[in-house]
């Protein structure tokens, strides 16, 4: 009757990492969201890197680069809508 909870990482999937291909394939993948990042715009990197990488919202992201918050989630909206036709390029070609 005494439940106590398993410690992290006790369960074989918490245990075992990435096999060969799962890094292969993750490196892969990097290698095409950087290729794809580095096409858009500087002003779209920016924005991206604040929202998604700095994890900013929209109103402080505005806030940083003196537009209004309706401005930055359009904007937003069509880089992400760029970088994945740009994704999409790399995945037909590669």
């Amino acid at each position: 009757q005494n439940y106590r909870p398993l410690p992290p990482g006790l369960l074989r999937s918490d245990v075992d990492g990435p096999g060969p291909a799962e890094i292969v394939l993750d490196s892969e993948e990097q290698a095409q969201v950087r290729a794809a990042f580095a096409r858009l715009d500087p002003d779209e990197r920016e924005l991206l890197e604040l929202r998604v990488v700095g994890g900013l919202s929209s109103a402080e992201v505005a806030a940083a680069l003196g537009k209004q918050p309706g401005t930055v989630r359009m904007a937003q909206m069509r880089a992400l809508g760029r970088l994945r036709t740009f994704l999409e390029e790399a995945s037909r070609v590669g």
